[in-house]
């Protein structure tokens, strides 16, 4: 009984490891009628001299992206902004 416990134990490990899956959504058509919506770019005011780390990331494309893989809402491009 003293050898069947960790020769289970490892089976049941190893098994468990190979359970690991990757899943992907890939959204291919978007709404025809997707409402126009203006993301305005953000703009901060703080500057790397005050010690502050300035984002490297672009959040209002990050928002502009998620809102038209919902397919409800299509950003206007920048140029269309007043």
């Amino acid at each position: 009984m003293k050898i069947i416990l960790p020769i289970i134990t490892v089976i049941f490990l190893s098994w468990n490891s190979f359970a690991v899956a990757s899943l992907t959504i890939e959204i291919d058509q978007s709404s025809n009628n997707a409402q126009p919506i203006a993301v305005i770019p953000f703009v901060t005011k703080i500057t790397a001299k005050e010690g502050a780390a300035l984002p490297k990331t672009n959040i209002a494309k990050v928002i502009s992206d998620n809102l038209y893989r919902s397919g409800k809402f299509k950003a206007l491009p920048l140029h269309r902004l007043l």
